[in-house]
């Protein structure tokens, strides 16, 4: 039980003056959605948006002219279709989403609160620094499903509390 505390103790002395973006190792521009879906502003442009047909083999740039490019979503939507050839949209590195939904579970796991989450791309300011940009990637790599089911319904309730404290305070 004592052990239990002291790590408890110790993840709140590490988490104190951090982000949890921070913490994931997120790139500056990186925020969650109110759904806890990553995105990454980039000059102004979500570059975690991206369209696909109703066939949903390849998906597209948003700002795409391909034909099939019809529907918008969130590219982990899309997994695990290829970029299209055509229009060769970017595929961010979302690798910190991952250490993201980590953090989350091993958090709660010790009943420690999330630190501050980035709600918007000016909320999360760590280096300038343009995201890491995987262009021979051909396939979108997954958030592992355990991790994405387990995490997710945790960070929404954690993203949720901190809009109610912030309107509080408004």
């Amino acid at each position: 039980m004592e052990s239990a505390q002291q790590t408890q103790q110790a993840f709140r002395t590490v988490i104190q003056n951090c982000t949890l973006m921070q913490l994931a190792g997120a790139p500056s521009g990186s925020y969650l959605d109110t759904d806890g879906m990553p995105h990454i502003a980039v000059n102004g442009k979500d570059i975690c948006a991206a369209r696909y047909s109703s066939f949903g083999e390849v998906f597209h740039a948003i700002d795409s002219h391909c034909a099939g490019a019809k529907y918008p979503t969130h590219l982990l939507n899309l997994v695990p279709c290829a970029p299209c050839h055509v229009c060769n949209p970017s595929v961010p590195n979302l690798h910190w989403y991952n250490q993201l939904l980590s953090i989350v579970l091993t958090l709660s796991q010790y009943q420690v609160t999330l630190p501050h989450i980035a709600l918007t791309p000016d909320d999360h300011l760590t280096a300038d620094m343009i995201p890491p940009i995987l262009p021979d990637t051909e396939l979108y790599e997954e958030v592992s499903a355990w991790e994405f089911n387990m995490a997710l319904p945790i960070l929404q309730q954690a993203i949720a509390q901190q809009l109610r404290q912030e309107q509080a305070k408004a």
